[in-house]
């Protein structure tokens, strides 16, 4: 008897559910990483997910408006990131004539909650770039309009 496949976790390879797959596009939109969904011992590979993906149209297109809506989700939470002070404590090694000390400061997480925000946008902006990306302007625009034309001469 032949056994059958077995995903990178070694699982044997779950054919297409509806409802995993919804609860796939759900957990996105609530700003899971689909990394920490398939951890789950009910959630398949990403490896078939992806393969999903490529088998059925429908989920297709629901996962990719799951992921439009969790770069939104992804965003509040970076507000939230940005407005909430994560009190924590650094702690700096010297090394001096007397040996060596350290010196523990306790304060704002500033630079880890920057990196988190921008972390957060960066990938926003990618996901769904015309709500979230750069706005880019012409390279050379100097911010002058120019008209060209103009009344016609009575």
């Amino acid at each position: 008897m032949t056994e059958k496949p077995r995903d990178p976790r070694g699982r044997k390879r779950m054919p297409f559910n509806e409802d995993v797959a919804d609860e796939i596009c759900e957990r996105l939109i609530e700003g899971e990483s689909l990394n920490k969904i398939c951890k789950d011992d009910h959630i398949p590979s990403c490896t078939t997910i992806f393969k999903w993906l490529d088998e059925f149209p429908l989920f297709a297109r629901k996962y990719a408006r799951a992921h439009e809506l969790q770069a939104d989700t992804l965003v509040n939470r970076a507000l939230e990131i940005a407005n909430t002070p994560e009190i924590g404590e650094t702690v700096e090694i010297i090394t001096g004539p007397d040996g060596v000390t350290e010196k523990v400061k306790r304060g704002d997480m500033i630079q880890h909650r920057r990196l988190q925000y921008d972390a957060i946008r960066w990938y926003a902006g990618k996901v769904r770039p015309k709500k979230w990306g750069e706005v880019k302007s012409d390279e050379g625009d100097s911010g002058t309009i120019k008209i060209e034309g103009g009344l016609p001469d009575d």
